[in-house]
């Protein structure tokens, strides 16, 4: 855990929607906490040329399921605000062209992490 950022790591990873984070109660991580998920991706910079941080690439977003003193499991969440007409989306041709054939397929794939890895970053939203 990077306690100065509030950022956490993935340090492992049990299946599509469930990953271990470095972090647990001995730092105030409580059940039902909400995180996402991401990765840094390049430097974002302002017109000036001041840096703005880097650019968050979410894998998805998460609920703690499990907490020990120092780790925790996050299990993963239907995306929030995911507003989209499911049975149109699932009859679109981005739809067909990802393979979502049903609501089940189009939920499960929202509520799994997208290619999560070890040393990922989480964060309390």
């Amino acid at each position: 855990m990077t306690t100065t950022t509030g950022k956490f790591s993935v340090v492992d990873i049990l299946d599509k929607t469930h990953v271990v984070l470095n972090v647990g109660s001995d730092q105030g991580v409580l059940l039902n906490d909400q995180l996402v998920v991401f990765s840094n991706d390049r430097e974002i910079k302002d017109i000036d040329g001041r840096s703005l941080g880097f650019l968050e690439l979410v894998k998805g977003y998460g609920s703690i399921s499990h907490v020990q003193e120092r780790v925790s499991i996050l299990k993963a969440d239907v995306v929030r605000g995911f507003q989209a007409d499911i049975d149109n989306y699932t009859s679109s041709s981005l739809g067909r062209t990802l393979g979502f054939q049903s609501v089940v397929d189009v939920l499960s794939s929202v509520s799994s992490f997208l290619l999560v890895e070890r040393g990922d970053l989480a964060r309390k939203v």
